[in-house]
């Protein structure tokens, strides 16, 4: 899979917006519910069909969130065709990643810790489908190379203590070491690309193996400590 970041909301947006456009179904998982409700409120205003665009995350109550799951599964599921999924974003927090069996043809993520990223990556073309989008068993998914957009703060190799809590407040709430996620963004700037299984120690291990601590920038060894 490989892997584009970008560091402005609105490219993000405006990317998502063009991807819709060329018929492709998309997902953004955020890292907080404020995040997901600020991306749902601005890609609503710029779809000529509001309803194109989807919120799914934990703080509605339990009906409401079973109702959007259904309609999240009607929509992303395994056995939806490509016409029902044309043109349909979801903007989602770590439920999607977490307890449904669907997929998207372009994943985008905030930024967050490796192996949750690696997670995240594993909803895009998760079931195989022929030209016109739909399932189909044992045969090669026909959509093109696998792309992962990361939302993330500017590449800094010497980064100062607000690196993340800049323009990244809410997820650097939810993840609290900046520097693994910055150890995150190193190693996956330096692949390209997120290659599974034969890279998944390498990816692990540069975040999270014996030495990775000493690798952390300075400016962000405080927040690490805390």
């Amino acid at each position: 899979v490989a892997v584009q970041f970008i560091d402005d909301f609105d490219t993000c947006t405006a990317k998502i917006v063009a991807a819709a456009a060329d018929g492709q179904c998309v997902a953004w998982v955020r890292n907080s519910v404020d995040d997901a409700v600020k991306a749902y409120r601005k890609l609503s205003d710029l779809f000529s069909e509001p309803e194109d665009a989807l919120l799914f995350h934990s703080r509605f109550i339990l009906d409401d969130r079973k109702a959007i799951e259904q309609r999240v599964l009607h929509i992303f599921g395994k056995e939806r065709t490509g016409e029902i999924r044309r043109g349909k974003v979801l903007i989602a927090t770590q439920v999607f990643q977490e307890s449904l069996d669907a997929d998207c043809y372009l994943p985008v993520s905030d930024i967050c810790p490796i192996d949750d990223l690696i997670q995240r990556a594993g909803r895009l073309h998760r079931h195989t489908r022929n030209e016109n989008g739909a399932y189909e068993q044992k045969i090669t998914d026909c959509r093109p190379a696998p792309q992962i957009l990361i939302h993330a703060p500017e590449w800094d190799e010497n980064p100062s203590t607000d690196w993340l809590s800049r323009n990244f407040r809410n997820t650097g709430f939810v993840y609290r070491s900046p520097g693994r996620l910055w150890l995150g963004m190193r190693v996956l700037r330096k692949l390209g690309a997120i290659r599974m299984p034969g890279e998944a120690r390498q990816l692990i291990e540069s975040v999270y193996g014996e030495d990775a601590y000493n690798e952390i920038p300075e400016k962000l060894i405080r927040a690490e400590n805390e």
